[in-house]
């Protein structure tokens, strides 16, 4: 990750993905995660368990409440 992001907070894992330049095949693999987990973080779906979203939403600096969508109940 480009050093210019380490302090940056995120909105989005979307957002973090567009500042960093990355596409879903290098999320997938800068998470360790299958592409299809990536793209589905980046639509903003929501998770079964936390263990994942929480060290995503450390890797990406990304709020854990906004890996899901607004309108996810």
């Amino acid at each position: 990750m480009p050093k210019a992001l380490d302090d940056k907070k995120f909105d989005s894992v979307a957002d973090f993905m567009n500042s960093a330049g990355m596409s879903d095949a290098d999320l997938a693999e800068y998470l360790d995660i299958d592409r299809s987990e990536a793209v589905r973080l980046r639509q903003g779906r929501k998770f079964r368990s936390l263990i994942k979203p929480l060290r995503i939403a450390k890797k990406c600096k990304v709020p854990i409440e906004r890996l899901a969508p607004p309108n996810a109940a």
